[in-house]
């Protein structure tokens, strides 16, 4: 078994036992779904104020470039 294939089913099961802790604290099966909604908010939050993207240099012109135009498409599909 590989090493990404054993982490993920630690992972998984360790997750599957905190939810089932969850359900017995909150009486509830509604409970997980708050707490990922919780844990998504929080990641979201760290992954941006703490994850410095490399976007290069305006020099180049490649990846700046090609991020304003994903906008412009992207600007387009919501009119729509």
């Amino acid at each position: 078994m590989g090493h990404a294939s054993l982490v993920n089913g630690i992972v998984a099961a360790t997750a599957g036992i905190i939810a089932n802790w969850v359900v017995e604290q909150t009486s509830g099966f509604r409970g997980p779904f708050i707490l990922s909604g919780a844990l998504l908010l929080l990641a979201f939050f760290v992954i941006g104020f703490k994850w410095e993207e490399n976007y290069g240099t305006s020099a180049s012109g490649g990846t700046v470039a090609v991020a304003g135009g994903e906008l412009t498409k992207l600007k387009q599909a919501i009119s729509l």
